[in-house]
């Protein structure tokens, strides 16, 4: 009721006050079976593209000059709860509430490109998300391999960074640079004193993240990077270089990244790479995509996993889509890489999934 009082609220506004206001969204809703060392069937929010809820807008100012602002919300539609947030970068909330925890930015553009302030994708998730044949979505996920430290999917307790950074500033590169883009962003941990909360020293929770790209001749390829600092955790950081080229009804996708941190005096290093592509039919889409990881650990057997990924999507219209998905990972001996059913060391994993998108 206070989401839709709002909305109703702005609509009011003055047409001269509000140069452009939208209300946006996604619903969606997979069934899936997973298996692990057990096997897990679930309803599942986000198996095609994340559930969400927001509200954007913004204002000619005049002379080039725009202001703008971005609110969304995401949402667990299995059950209409929230999702988790982070408290100072360092703090994982539960996610009872809805709260716009997927972005939360006002900003001012011009001919200089924009500035915005708030919480916003880092830009070393984005290129992850950007050059991902499943959109980090779903049993076809590829940052469970790829990002498998900044997680804490097989080592430590991961990052509150992963995806997302609050207190950040990012700066954006104008548009007309002849194919060449890119952002930074500096997110303040804005702790003050050490362990508080418990655990945490101050400075934890910083982050600094950069991302350039070039695209044209329909090829759109980017290299970003990342650290995240967390004394428990040893400044996380994570580099990433990825690519798509179109030819004709095929798109093709590739993927390299390393992580690096430091746990409990053990030096991680994450190496991975992807293959993918994506055939599309009309409003019909079938995706490939195989993933490679090998974590090495000090003194330690090496971690390995491979992900094989198959999906097809069916699109009823612009907004509407039905899809299905299916993954495998196989773990080498030491290897503990999941889908959400935790595994033995060796063990492999598998899941499948059926849903349907709306986007509104």
């Amino acid at each position: 009721m206070a989401l839709a009082t709002a909305a109703a609220l702005c609509a009011a506004l003055p047409a001269a006050a509000q140069s452009s206001l939208t209300l946006f969204g996604v619903v969606d809703l997979s069934a899936q079976h997973i298996r692990g060392d057990g096997h897990l069937t679930r309803l599942e929010s986000g198996g095609l593209n994340g559930s969400r809820l927001g509200f954007k807008g913004q204002e000619d100012l005049g002379g080039g000059l725009a202001a703008s602002f971005h609110l969304e919300a995401g949402l667990s539609a299995d059950t209409g709860r929230g999702r988790p947030n982070s408290i100072g970068n360092v703090i994982e909330t539960p996610g009872d509430f809805i709260s716009f925890n997927r972005r939360s930015t006002v900003g001012l553009m011009g001919r200089f490109g924009e500035v915005r302030a708030g919480r916003d994708y880092t830009p070393v998730a984005d290129n992850h998300t950007d050059f991902d044949v499943f959109g980090n979505s779903g049993v076809g996920d590829s940052s469970l391999l790829t990002q498998a430290l900044a997680i804490g999917l097989v080592a430590g307790r991961g990052v509150r960074t992963d995806v997302r950074a609050s207190n950040a500033v990012v700066y954006v590169l104008p548009a007309d640079l002849g194919g060449f883009w890119g952002y930074g962003m500096v997110a303040l941990s804005e702790k003050t004193r050490d362990d508080e909360p418990a655990g945490f020293l101050r400075g934890d929770g910083g982050h600094r993240g950069i991302r350039l790209g070039w695209e044209g001749a329909g090829l759109n390829m980017a290299l970003a990077y990342g650290k995240s600092i967390l004394s428990f955790q040893q400044d996380l950081s994570n580099i990433h270089f990825g690519g798509t080229y179109t030819w004709n009804d095929l798109q093709f996708f590739g993927q390299l990244s390393r992580e690096r941190t430091t746990i409990a005096e053990v030096r991680h290093t994450n190496d991975a790479a992807a293959l993918g592509v994506v055939w599309t039919l009309g409003v019909q889409a079938i995706k490939f995509q195989v993933v490679n990881s090998r974590i090495k650990r000090t003194g330690m057997e090496s971690m390995r996993a491979t992900m094989y990924s198959a999906g097809y999507d069916y699109n009823l219209s612009k907004r509407t889509a039905l899809y299905g998905a299916v993954s495998y990972i196989r773990n080498n001996a030491a290897g503990t890489f999941d889908l959400g059913v935790p595994v033995m060391p060796g063990q492999n994993a598998s899941g499948v999934q059926v849903g349907m998108r709306h986007a509104f």
